[in-house]
């Protein structure tokens, strides 16, 4: 008898653990937006990875960031590695934005920003996984969703539409209509917090040349446990 309450008990354990935590994909998506206003300050470590066709080959490339970011300050430390191999490092702290190549300590205040800038800046920012994909994922009804120890992920694939809208955000252009487009997005949540942990996306645009890909990594920690920015020393001085 004991042994068929117990069974019953851990039964209905496991259901009321599963209802607790089988949120929609609406309630998730609308958790994470709610409580990315809580979200002042972190960590974010990228891997960005892209290939291009041209003459019958491919070119590959990758890059590196890791930024330290307060958004209550607006201000923020970044560390990245070029396709290159070469290190620059960023502090911006409102509109300003200051850079360093190799780490020679001379600091140099970006009157015009380059694209190269302006694209480890947007890949450092949380707020814009919020802008530019979660729309996205918000509108498509083909959406996988897993629970997974302590975490939500949400996984999504997708077609031409949202792949030309999103490769806008990287090359700046508008896209032929006449070529196939394809993204797949994981979003990893904390089931606790509901903060981003980690973003995937991937790219892909058919061309005459072959199949062009962007694809990166982006894993935020430390949340909120970010303080006191260094102003660095030769910023100081402008």
């Amino acid at each position: 008898m004991k042994k068929q309450v117990f069974l019953v008990l851990t039964v209905l354990s496991i259901l009321l653990f599963t209802a607790c935590n089988s949120l929609s994909k609406e309630e998730i998506i609308s958790e994470v937006e709610e409580n990315a206003k809580e979200v002042h300050s972190y960590k974010v470590e990228v891997d960005f990875e892209d290939e291009y066709p041209r003459d019958e080959e491919v070119e590959k490339s990758s890059s590196k960031t890791e930024a330290f970011i307060d958004l209550k300050a607006n201000q923020g430390f970044i560390d990245h590695t070029n396709q290159h191999g070469i290190l620059y490092q960023y502090y911006f702290e409102g509109d300003d934005v200051y850079s360093d190549q190799r780490g020679r300590g001379n600091w140099l205040l970006e009157d015009d920003w380059t694209e190269e800038v302006v694209h480890t800046i947007a890949r450092s920012d949380y707020n814009a996984i919020l802008n530019y994909y979660l729309p996205i994922i918000k509108e498509q009804e083909n959406v996988d969703m897993e629970h997974k120890e302590n975490s939500y992920i949400i996984s999504y694939s997708g077609g031409d539409e949202e792949g030309a809208e999103l490769l806008k955000l990287y090359e700046g252009r508008e896209l032929e209509e006449d070529t196939d487009k394809a993204i797949e997005m994981i979003l990893e949540i904390d089931e606790n917090t509901m903060f981003i942990q980690s973003f995937q996306f991937r790219l892909e645009e058919e061309l005459d040349e072959g199949t062009m890909v962007f694809q990166e990594h982006r894993i935020f920690s430390e949340i909120n446990e970010i303080e006191n920015i260094e102003v660095p020393e030769g910023v100081v001085s402008y």
